[in-house]
């Protein structure tokens, strides 16, 4: 692995961690109903920040960072350019919608904020899926893409409360951490039994330490979780890096066509 997908590794995941955050607070602010909460506003500035920090380790990916710009100009044709277009608009959106959080939490902003980052994820999914890697060329990226913005959201609640959220936090965690462990061992399960690039992929993810390190880490919470419901910053901790071990695994694991050209398999 070169260190361009190292970058490609922080970008997703930290945009996507970014993405979930800000969804899981829109969804406990309205569902709580508490009115104007300060750690509302943390909580959307950590995200903000998180999404920087994917962007910023995005320029390492691109030959010349200096001409980064330029990847906005091919929207029409390419799923790469949407992709830097969706976040870029998810970010500055973003960020407007903490400065008007000064006066008040605006609930309408919020939730454009929230939708136009779910969108950003789909279209950042679809980049992902090109016919060269035929066990991702379905919608599998997506949904990845979505239980790591999912499973990164809820953690993230465990640094910014309240504490009378917890229980209903933790029995969702549970069921996306569940759901995520599932997907991950169903996906190289059936690409096992598929042509010969997706059975290669799908040895290639069970074949690594880092893929099962990924899946002990994401089922570590679940046990103290079902026990206390309380949510603990470890567990923000465990999943991330489960996440990114699991991002690793996406990018090194995954078999495409053009790599035996010449060669029988």
């Amino acid at each position: 692995m070169n260190d361009a997908n190292y970058s490609l590794v922080l970008f997703t995941v930290l945009a996507q961690g970014s993405v979930g955050m800000i969804v899981t607070s829109y969804l406990c602010f309205r569902l709580a109903g508490r009115g104007e909460m300060p750690h509302v506003r943390r909580e959307w500035i950590m995200a903000g920040v998180l999404l920087l920090a994917g962007l910023t380790a995005s320029l390492f990916h691109i030959g010349h960072p200096f001409g980064a710009a330029a990847a906005l100009t091919h929207g029409a044709t390419s799923w790469l350019s949407r992709e830097v277009i969706a976040v870029c608009l998810f970010g500055a959106l973003t960020a407007y919608t903490i400065v008007a959080m000064r006066k008040s939490l605006p609930a309408s902003l919020m939730l454009g904020t929230a939708i136009l980052g779910v969108v950003s994820l789909v279209v950042s999914g679809a980049a992902y899926a090109p016919p060269s890697l035929p066990a991702l060329n379905n919608a599998s990226p997506i949904a990845l893409f979505l239980l790591t913005a999912a499973s990164i959201g809820l953690a993230s609640k465990s640094f910014f409360g309240p504490k009378d959220d917890d229980g209903f936090v933790a029995q969702w965690l549970i069921f996306v951490l569940i759901a995520s462990i599932a997907v991950r061992i169903i996906l190289p399960s059936v690409w096992s039994s598929g042509g010969a690039v997706m059975m290669k992929t799908g040895q290639a993810w069970f074949a690594s330490p880092v893929f099962w390190l990924h899946i002990v880490l994401l089922a570590a919470p679940i046990p103290f979780l079902q026990k206390s419901k309380a949510l603990k910053p470890w567990m923000f901790v465990a999943v991330l890096a489960a996440e990114l071990l699991g991002r690793l695994t996406f990018f090194v694991g995954t078999a495409a066509t053009y790599q035996n050209i010449g060669h029988l398999f």
